[in-house]
């Protein structure tokens, strides 16, 4: 463990083994990150939520090349739109998307605050 934990002094409901090697890692920070990933019916991991379960910001290797995106529009794009001085609810028309996902967008991208 790299937190200099011993895995023998925590309690068993704190881990989880992680393979059949007896590789531990913790069920808290573990359970927290796979609600940010979508499955499909197959089981696999077909997207990722990256910032967070509550933004529409997504990686899918199925759109946009699996660059970060929202409603199948690039961040990047929209932060480029926003850096050119359209306001955001003219990238919100000119995309057909809500106003909600421009601002995760630029959340993601660091220039604005959701």
């Amino acid at each position: 463990m790299d937190d200099g934990q011993d895995p023998g002094k925590l309690k068993p409901d704190q881990l989880i083994v992680a393979n059949e090697n007896g590789q531990y890692i913790w069920k808290d920070f573990i359970q927290d990150r796979l609600i940010e990933f979508n499955y499909g019916d197959d089981g696999r991991v077909i997207q990722w939520k990256l910032d967070g379960v509550d933004s529409s910001v997504v990686i899918d290797p199925r759109i946009c090349f699996g660059s970060p995106n929202v409603k199948g529009v690039r961040t990047r794009a929209i932060l480029e739109q926003f850096k050119l001085g359209v306001p955001t609810d003219d990238i919100s028309d000119d995309y057909n998307i809500e106003g909600k996902h421009i601002a995760d967008a630029l959340k993601f991208e660091g220039v604005m605050e959701a």
